[in-house]
């Protein structure tokens, strides 16, 4: 449903046009004409030439400035702004809106808004004048913040756009009725995806009676764009987004096989919504907005297995496309033709097309386009056996994505919460194919397949765009070191082992089984008894984890009689912690210092200076402000243990320490201003999500998510002054969220952090404050950060009251175990 990414403009482009006749300014004896420059804009909008129309409204704009009518330099700034988003220039857009609007340029920065910082911004918004401009600005403000992601600030902004146009009786009503609809779209995509996360059963209830509020919200939205009136335009958008998200939620209940009211809604909402397209008239709308609009409604109609339906809108669009001569919007409109042909059981045909296509979108380097259409072409081939063109065409793909990392990936959220749709399949069907027979296993391809993979989805997860990560690949691994690869192949579960001289070697195991073992073990180690499960009861499924992804190994020779096992996991695995491995005799942290990476890359590893290092110390023993805020969780207690563990970690370092109240976000950021800590470590509650919402730290007045972390250590990032390990203390990771442990890296990745450690469950705090001052007195001795923290939980493990797993196997070192 969201592979035509242009289509998103749509409803962007459209919006504001009925709007912007109202402050056009009638040419009084002025060159050039502004308002003539402004329809030329227009007009090369609609082309497909936003380059040249961002040009005419600059003009159009200087000349307002020479005519003194500020009217119209606002409306000429609004309508650069639908220029640059046409260019994916989105910031930009958000920039220039709201210096335009003269709102807070951070509102284009920040993905974590505050709640105060969301009044502020209601308030704000409530100063701003109610001209046919500044609404027409508003509602662009409000699509581009959508665009980008900030889906809470445009649903104020947006809403509190159409409360002035109501009161008004404004004619942009229709208009900023469809952009707060497709806000809640984009609510529902997000809690579709928070939901397939988990596998937390109440969470899970709370979501599905929370998607059923979103879908019926964006649909009530869509269809009060109708009973409104006004322009032909924002009604046949609402109608093709409201049979979009029909038949999205449609696909997402079925595929899931949930018994919902949500079901009996769409069902009957689907047919309403069909039969009122099919009198919709596209001779309304302009030539490249209508094509998209009909690729939309076909790849809907496809969807729901009405090919001939469909393919009439797909004609229509190509015919369209043709007579422009316009190669982007001929490019979809045969792809989704070659789509169409596939799903019709005519692979040649269709290939030839995805073909033509693909050669159009390469000649304007589409390249979001470009990935599409060569995994299609990828999967062909592979079907019919031709591997080696199979292979070509997803390698074309897969650099096609490297291409868009840092646009699409970086900024579109229809990309972002359909990551596992539409990006991630590109890398694993490759995957599959590089290790399948009868080929001979392409291992160093694989590898390098799987960094990439994870790296797309660490970015994905931090909307950023290449981060400056290595490959183990890459640098020369130290004596006795073996790195596995832990891969879901979907048929096999496959493991590469990369030994120290760098050569690789592969074997596979059974996905049923491991999965089954995988899954009793987590559902153990996650209970809030588990500290009382008795070893008999969980150990057999370490057992067998073991014998199936690492005796093989030792089997071969590939395992040291002792170093360190780098662990690059996939999901499946991800919250469990690999020192809990057992074979038999002994757990593995026994005989191997253990690390983990994500996909097999970090930061440029780099060993801790000799002595004890400087380090910031910060903590909450007390409860503070911001265990009441919404996002946090209502179980979080005070951690009175909290005061020894600092006052034990202030004799093995050398610290400044921020206790409780000292303890603030702008405390935290002026000691990084000013001091350089290779080590900081942070005693306090947190949690680590797949979702950048839920992963956050606590400081004493407010909640430090993901993207506030970045800003607290901005200034060391920017003059490479990493820090060289985060100890998170106290933490724990999402319950039922497999992918946790990406919360875990993306924290550490926005901290610039070399290693991290981190707890995966929420651990007695007297035992964790003993295991940490052991950590760091082994630190202090010069052990490598895997050897300290093996040593560390050694110990626990040797003491009679804490020998079990409960108290010392949840830490995990992630990064360099240098």
């Amino acid at each position: 449903m969201k592979s035509v990414f242009r289509f998103i403009l749509v409803g962007l482009l459209g919006f504001c046009l009925s709007l912007l006749a109202a402050w056009r300014v009638p040419f009084i004896a002025a060159e050039p004409d502004p308002s003539a420059l402004n329809k030329q804009g227009f007009e090369q909008l609609y082309k497909g030439n936003p380059r040249e129309a961002l040009q005419n409204w600059k003009n159009a704009e200087a000349g307002y400035r020479k005519l003194g009518k500020s009217e119209g330099v606002i409306g000429s700034k609004v309508n650069q702004s639908l220029a640059m988003q046409a260019l994916g220039l989105y910031p930009q857009a958000c920039m220039t809106l709201t210096q335009t609007l003269t709102l807070e340029n951070k509102l284009c920065q920040s993905n974590g808004s505050e709640p105060q910082d969301l009044r502020h911004l209601t308030d704000s918004i409530a100063a701003i004048p109610s001209t046919p401009a500044t609404v027409a600005g508003l509602n662009s403000l409000g699509d581009v913040l959508r665009v980008i992601g900030h889906l809470k600030e445009a649903h104020v902004v947006l809403s509190q756009t159409l409360d002035k146009g109501k009161r008004s009786d404004s004619v942009s009503v229709p208009q900023l009725l469809l952009s707060l609809a497709n806000v809640e779209r984009s609510l529902y995509l997000e809690d579709c995806d928070r939901y397939d996360r988990t596998d937390n059963p109440e969470l899970r209830l709370t979501l599905q009676s929370q998607l059923q509020q979103r879908v019926q919200k964006a649909l009530d939205l869509y269809r009060e764009v109708s009973v409104v009136g006004g322009d032909s335009r924002s009604q046949l958008f609402a109608q093709i987004n409201r049979l979009g998200i029909l038949v999205l939620s449609k696909q997402w209940i079925e595929k899931r096989n949930l018994q919902v009211p949500l079901k009996q809604t769409v069902q009957a909402e689907l047919d309403r919504s069909l039969a009122k397209l099919e009198s919709a008239s596209f001779s309304e709308i302009p030539p490249e907005q209508s094509i998209y609009a009909q690729i939309k409604i076909a790849e809907s109609l496809r969807l729901l297995t009405q090919y001939e339906r469909a393919m009439k809108y797909a004609r229509s669009s190509l015919d369209l496309a043709q007579g422009l001569q316009n190669p982007r919007s001929l490019s979809y409109a045969q792809g989704e033709i070659a789509k169409l042909l596939l799903d019709r059981g005519q692979p040649e045909t269709a290939l030839s097309t995805f073909q033509q296509a693909t050669t159009l979108a390469q000649s304007i380097h589409a390249w979001d386009a470009v990935y599409q259409w060569q995994r299609a072409i990828g999967r062909i081939h592979s079907r019919r056996g031709d591997f080696k063109r199979a292979e070509q065409a997803y390698e074309t793909a897969i650099a096609a994505l490297d291409q868009v990392r840092g646009n699409i990936l970086a900024v579109n959220p229809e990309v972002q919460l359909s990551f596992r749709e539409q990006v991630e399949p590109v890398y694993r069907e490759y995957l599959r194919l590089l290790l399948t027979p009868p080929q001979e296993p392409d291992l160093k391809r694989a590898v390098l397949v799987t960094q990439r993979l994870q790296q797309v989805e660490l970015e994905n997860f931090l909307r950023c765009g290449d981060l400056d990560l290595v490959g183990l690949n890459q640098i020369s691994l130290p004596k006795n070191t073996t790195v596995f690869y832990i891969l879901n192949l979907g048929d096999r579960i496959g493991v590469i082992t990369q030994t120290q001289d760098n050569s690789l070697h592969f074997y596979s195991a059974n996905p049923a089984e491991v999965e089954n073992n995988a899954t009793n073990l987590i559902t153990n180690l996650q209970s809030d008894e588990f500290v009382a499960v008795e070893e008999p009861i969980f150990l057999p499924f370490a057992q067998a984890l073991y014998q199936q992804l690492i005796e093989p190994a030792q089997q071969q020779g590939y395992l040291p009689s002792e170093g360190t096992l780098v662990f690059a996991t996939d999901s499946l695995l991800q919250t469990i912690p690999m020192a809990l491995m057992h074979d038999g005799q002994n757990y593995l942290v026994q005989n191997y210092s253990i690390a983990t990476t994500l996909g097999g890359q970090l930061r440029q590893p780099r060993s801790l200076p000799l002595g004890s290092p400087n380090t910031l110390i910060a903590g909450l023993s007390q409860k503070a402000p911001s265990f009441v805020l919404p996002q946090v969780p209502k179980d979080f207690k005070p951690l009175p243990e909290v005061e020894k563990e600092v006052q034990d970690l202030r004799k093995a370092t050398n610290s400044t320490i921020l206790l409780n109240a000292d303890f603030t976000a702008a405390n935290f950021q002026a000691e990084l201003a000013k001091n350089n800590f290779p080590v900081v470590h942070l005693t306090t509650h947190g949690q680590f999500s797949s979702s950048r919402e839920d992963t956050f730290l606590l400081a004493w007045d407010k909640v430090i998510d993901v993207q506030q972390i970045y800003q607290l250590v901005k200034r060391r990032t920017e003059q490479d002054a990493s820090i060289e390990l985060l100890v998170l203390s106290a933490c724990e990771t999402a319950k039922g969220d497999r992918k946790s442990a990406l919360g875990i890296a993306g924290l550490a990745t926005q901290a610039g952090a070399r290693s991290t450690v981190a707890s995966l469950w929420r651990v007695d705090a007297s035992s964790t404050a003993v295991f940490m001052y052991q950590f760091y007195k082994n630190l202090a001795d010069g052990q490598p950060k895997a050897e300290a923290l093996r040593t560390a939980q050694l110990m626990l493990l040797k003491g009679e009251e804490t020998h079990h797993p409960y108290y010392w196997a949840p830490f995990l070192l992630v990064g360099s175990w240098l």
